[in-house]
């Protein structure tokens, strides 16, 4: 989609690593943690890790 867009240079991920934030307080999904990002605070890789590393590595070619 990227490729159609005229002009397009580039994008980053907002958030790249799970974080502790005192507003997401949901038992046992949440746990007071962010769960937007591409790794969790574990340290483990998430599906849309994979995804953003597959479009860049496109992206190279």
């Amino acid at each position: 989609m990227s490729k159609n867009i005229d002009g397009f240079v580039g994008f980053s991920p907002w958030i790249l690593v799970d974080f502790r934030s005192p507003r997401r307080t949901l038992p046992g999904i949440q746990d007071d943690f962010n769960r937007k990002g591409l790794v969790s605070e574990k340290g483990e890789k998430k599906q849309a890790f994979y995804i953003l590393s597959d479009f860049y590595e496109q992206a190279q070619q």
